[in-house]
């Protein structure tokens, strides 16, 4: 886990994103934090990278939620958009409306390379720059873009 948590480390210092690192509560593992601008109609990512002893998650959560009357059209839209996806998926928790997108990584029993680490955490935001006008107009309009 401490050399996957340096390399992960060591690819946010290479690209220059400023992170804060700190202990997961209730487990061994490590929770990354940071944020991304879009530059678009999805404006700021808040990305999380939590590192447990044998694998890791890529966590990008979208700052705008749907109102509840919109919840079955945003859900549909991202049902559709996840459909095909070979790495990750589009979530929505119906309880707040929170939308993110997540990849997984499994490094038990073995080294990850930096070209693992980029995809896994550069996935997300191209997920949401792919599908982020369509889902942020289904969340405005109600209606399925």
């Amino acid at each position: 886990m401490e050399k996957t948590i340096k390399s992960i480390q060591a690819f946010l210092k290479k690209v220059n994103w400023t992170y804060e690192i700190q202990d997961k509560k209730n487990s061994k593992g490590k929770l990354f934090k940071f944020g991304i601008d879009m530059n678009g109609v999805i404006g700021n990512l808040r990305m999380y990278i939590n590192v447990f002893e044998e694998d890791y998650l890529v966590i990008g959560v979208l700052n705008n939620k749907p109102e509840k009357a919109s919840y079955t059209a945003v859900s549909e839209y991202l049902h559709r958009a996840n459909f095909g996806l070979k790495n990750g998926n589009f979530e929505m928790d119906y309880s707040d409306g929170e939308i993110r997108y997540k990849t997984y990584v499994n490094f038990e029993n073995t080294e990850i390379s930096e070209n693992v680490i980029q995809d896994s955490i550069f996935i997300v935001p191209a997920m949401f720059d792919q599908y982020g006008q369509g889902l942020m107009q289904t969340i405005t309009t109600g209606i399925v873009a």
